[in-house]
């Protein structure tokens, strides 16, 4: 069932109202197209000694999949539905209203996030099943020496 929630960033309240399941799941396509491989950078580093060390490498993933216009596709997309006090936000709503404050734009995109995909990272969720299980992997050594 599609649920509507609440947060108050800075001085304004946002109202997500949740995606269908089908937008939803195009939605995560492109999500894991952006992100999957900085993603997985990320998890598989998260047993070493250093994570921080995979960073760099992560960013640079991230960087060579990203482009302004997709990018801003991608967040107007995401917008689709918010309502700021009350109010659905249109393209030139999130143009003014972000202007000089991208920390609250990224707050409330991790919001969205939040409010339809946080069941993946739930105990039992095919994020925390992936991350559980690249953890649990443990390297074979190669027998083959030639």
């Amino acid at each position: 069932m599609i649920e509507t929630q609440e947060k108050i960033i800075g001085d304004c309240t946002f109202m997500v109202t949740q995606m269908t399941a089908l937008r939803a799941v195009k939605m995560q396509a492109r999500l894991l197209k952006l992100l999957g491989p900085s993603f997985a950078t990320i998890i598989s580093a998260s047993d070493k000694a250093s994570p921080d060390s995979c960073l760099p490498q992560a960013v640079s993933l991230l960087a060579d999949k990203l482009d302004e216009k997709s990018f801003e596709n991608l967040v107007v997309d995401l917008m689709q539905g918010v309502r700021k006090n009350g109010v659905e936000m249109t393209r030139l709503d999130i143009d003014m209203h972000f202007a000089g404050n991208l920390n609250q734009l990224f707050l409330l995109l991790q919001f969205i996030l939040e409010v339809n995909f946080s069941d993946f990272f739930l105990e039992g969720g095919i994020i925390a099943d992936l991350i559980k299980s690249s953890k649990n992997v443990q390297v074979q050594p190669d027998l083959k020496k030639t």
